[in-house]
């Protein structure tokens, strides 16, 4: 089952009695909420980055809670498509933030899992997305897995534009 909120808040602007509402939505099963609270603290679902200075990146800062394990993370392509940062393991799960440079303009995902390497070869470590994925045939053993969605744009200020089109 899911949930939903909304919160609904009306400004008046003088002097030409403009009205804006600003509507906040969430949609999402306690399943996925708890597992994301756990392990990936920042940034949050729809987080939405400024690439600042004119540039088309921006510096991004990753948080992690707590959770006993060898961790691993790393961000791919919103689609799958594209992995932007290889997947970066260590022994446990980072207590401190984790800066990500210059992560360019577009919708990206940032996956975390804590895992066991296989029984075989206790020293294995996940090379590439897929030997953490379900149904993998890697033989590593996830705990716990976790997807948050980001956003990296160029916000600009707004300039009315008088010319008729």
């Amino acid at each position: 089952s899911s949930t939903c909120s909304s919160v609904v808040a009306t400004f008046w602007l003088e002097p030409r009695f403009v009205a804006m509402a600003v509507v906040l939505m969430t949609d999402s099963s306690p399943s996925e909420t708890n597992s994301r609270s756990e392990l990936i603290v920042k940034p949050k679902e729809g987080e939405y980055f400024d690439s600042t200075m004119g540039n088309s990146f921006a510096d991004v800062t990753a948080g992690f809670g707590t959770s006993a394990g060898q961790f691993a993370f790393w961000i791919e392509g919103a689609d799958s498509s594209d992995l932007l940062l290889p997947v970066k393991c260590f022994s446990e799960v980072p207590r401190e933030a984790y800066l990500i440079p210059r992560v360019p303009e577009g919708t990206w995902r940032l996956c975390a899992a804590v895992w066991e390497p296989p029984q075989a070869v206790p020293a294995a470590r996940p090379a590439m997305p897929e030997d953490l994925a379900i149904g993998s045939n890697s033989g590593f053993r996830v705990a716990c897995r976790a997807k948050v969605h980001f956003t990296v744009r160029r916000f600009e200020d707004f300039a009315a534009g008088y010319e008729w089109q």
